[in-house]
């Protein structure tokens, strides 16, 4: 079933790339070529986290012992006191590919917009919005656990996606693949990643990744599938 899974997804994230590039002006050939690529590449720079900080953090924590002496059994607590070295990394998938993605989607957009004389304030306006509303969404929705911020999937999907089609009306399918991919981008790293951050350092792991699943993490994930939906949607949409 796995298998299956890691498939489709995979399938997904080429389909992605393959728009992505063709928008950055490839051919399709090329783009579908390079997009292969690109998925094989990001799954071997998935393994990569850069440490760019160090924390050392005393904790302090409390541990029930129960005591069993001829079935008398005693409660008490016992305090462990001590300190906590984490580093602080980012992926070189999961985080630094998503930014690249996301700065390169927006700015071939707008450039895009300002050519064919769009209304550039109301888009930024209407980006900024649902950057806030997605913010608000996934910092709800997040999930802390050892060391990683964990985010409901399908649920974020669904409704980024739900977004990206609404602008994507407005405004055509290249701003349901751009503005999608970087409002998305935007508010889980906002929302879920730095935000919540000091909650996983309460269980001290030794590193705290962002973007740390690579190719898998919600940082670049739910952007590229959310945006490619919500693009072929809009296209079927116009296409009817």
């Amino acid at each position: 079933m796995m298998t299956y899974y890691m498939i489709a997804i995979d399938f997904l994230m080429v389909l992605f790339f393959k728009e992505y590039l063709a928008f950055m002006g490839l051919n399709d050939y090329l783009a579908l070529l390079y997009s292969l690529i690109l998925v094989i590449a990001l799954h071997t720079l998935s393994y990569i986290d850069i440490k760019f900080s160090r924390k050392l953090r005393k904790f302090s924590y409390e541990v029930p012992i129960v005591i069993d002496i001829d079935k008398v059994v005693l409660h008490a607590e016992a305090k462990v006191r001590g300190k906590a070295l984490t580093y602080l990394a980012i992926n070189a998938t999961g985080f630094i590919a998503s930014l690249i993605i996301s700065l390169t989607l927006l700015g071939k957009y707008l450039s895009t917009a300002l050519m064919n004389d769009y209304d550039i304030n109301s888009i930024i306006l209407l980006m900024i919005s649902a950057i806030v509303f997605l913010t608000i969404l996934h910092n709800r929705l997040v999930r802390i656990s050892h060391n990683y911020v964990g985010i409901p999937m399908v649920k974020s999907i669904t409704i980024t996606t739900l977004i990206g089609v609404v602008i994507g009306i407005y405004y055509g399918p290249l701003a349901a693949l751009s503005i999608t991919y970087v409002a998305s981008f935007t508010s889980l790293l906002l929302g879920a990643d730095l935000i919540e951050i000091k909650g996983v350092l309460r269980y001290n792991p030794e590193v705290i990744s962002i973007g740390g699943m690579g190719l898998l993490d919600a940082l670049i994930l739910i952007p590229s599938l959310s945006s490619i939906i919500s693009y072929a949607t809009v296209l079927l949409m116009n296409s009817i």
